[in-house]
């Protein structure tokens, strides 16, 4: 299904010398544009994998990365069991990305809906989801709390910020300043 507006993707291209890689099926939730590269993986540890090759590389723009396992094989399965394993793997190797990030790269953690597994039926789910906004910076800090943000949009606005760009999309209010 085509996209009824420009993305946040679509914008970043426009900048000059900007990469956006899609690893995993990030790009075609975009309908396949708006990415300079594609980077293909399929599970879990292969995407983690990539995005560790991606964090090593000197490079200005995005690296998009979605891991699947957590909403295919845990969430909408309704295993918890599996979902916590996966959580703990997860929790394992994050300070392997963390060590690759520079002083100026910015790791934004969240999921696109509410999949809880322990909830009946295999449908998202309704509650919050949880967003993480990394940097040295906020981690020397000791980090803060963003409270309960608007709107998903507000993640796409952020980015545009801390890349750079001066457009922005119709919805959405940037928090980058809250993170320093």
């Amino acid at each position: 299904v085509a996209l009824p507006e420009e993305t946040m993707m679509d914008r970043l291209q426009r900048l000059p010398g900007m990469e956006t890689i899609s690893i995993g099926k990030v790009a075609s939730i975009y309908s396949e544009k708006g990415f300079s590269r594609k980077v293909k993986a399929g599970d879990n540890r292969a995407i983690f994998g990539a995005l560790l090759e991606e964090a090593a590389r000197p490079f200005r723009g995005l690296a998009f990365a979605n891991l699947v396992d957590f909403d295919q094989l845990y969430g909408h399965r309704r295993n918890p069991e599996g979902y916590a394993r996966e959580l703990e793997w997860f929790d394992s190797e994050l300070p392997k990305l963390l060590e690759k990030l520079g002083p100026r790269d910015l790791l934004l953690m969240t999921a696109d809906h509410g999949n809880d597994p322990t909830f009946h039926g295999t449908d998202h789910t309704r509650e919050h989801v949880p967003v993480l906004a990394w940097t040295r910076e906020t981690e020397a800090k000791g980090g803060q709390n963003l409270g309960t943000l608007k709107t998903f949009a507000d993640l796409g606005q952020t980015v545009l910020e801390a890349l750079g760009s001066y457009e922005r999309q119709a919805i959405g209010t940037s928090f980058l300043g809250r993170l320093t």
